[in-house]
């Protein structure tokens, strides 16, 4: 009867959560939501990480936005990442910052790349769920990228590099210094 159908619904919704905390554990990513006020609503896994805490229970129903601002010595000291999530629950809109700076305790800082949605229930913003991704490997990759291809452009070396069919795709200075051409 009723009974049953009421006891079903209720444990295919604790499936369903369960599925979903799974997938949020799963990525790299930061995810946490917060309600209007600040407090924690749900934390992934990386978030626990990203603030040096043990577990999802230690931030559920704290003040986030206070834990996370350097007003509070909080552990990241992101104020950056809290003004972004206070403005999206004010204006009620998607928020995106590409290259924001955290300074974990007893780490170097870490740059993430920073998404803030609203929650809109009954046309008011309730709250907002945030996606913090670090970008710090990707930046460190391009400098050395960058880094590669001057020294490859000033070496004092002959460099030509051809494609699988012998065209040449690039030469540095010094091979157009002594062969006198570009290469092309």
């Amino acid at each position: 009867g009723l009974c049953n159908s009421g006891h079903q619904a209720y444990r295919e919704l604790l499936l369903q959560e369960q599925r979903l905390r799974l997938f949020l554990d799963a990525t790299e990513s930061a995810i946490f939501g917060v309600d209007a006020h600040g407090l924690c609503i749900f934390i992934n896994q990386a978030t626990c990480e990203l603030c040096h805490v043990g577990t999802a229970e230690a931030l559920l129903g704290r003040d986030l936005l206070t834990f996370l601002s350097l007003e509070a010595e909080g552990p990241l000291r992101g104020d950056a990442v809290v003004a972004q999530i206070r403005a999206t629950i004010a204006e009620g809109r998607p928020l995106l910052a590409d290259e924001v700076e955290l300074h974990p305790p007893e780490s170097p800082a870490v740059t993430v790349t920073l998404r803030s949605y609203p929650v809109i229930e009954h046309d008011r913003c309730t709250g907002a769920i945030v996606f913090c991704t670090d970008i710090s490997r990707q930046q460190k990759l391009e400098e050395e990228k960058q880094l590669f291809g001057k020294i490859v452009r000033q070496a004092p070396a002959l460099i030509l590099i051809t494609n699988a069919d012998g065209i040449i795709e690039f030469v540095n200075r010094g091979f157009e210094q002594v062969m006198g051409r570009s290469g092309e």
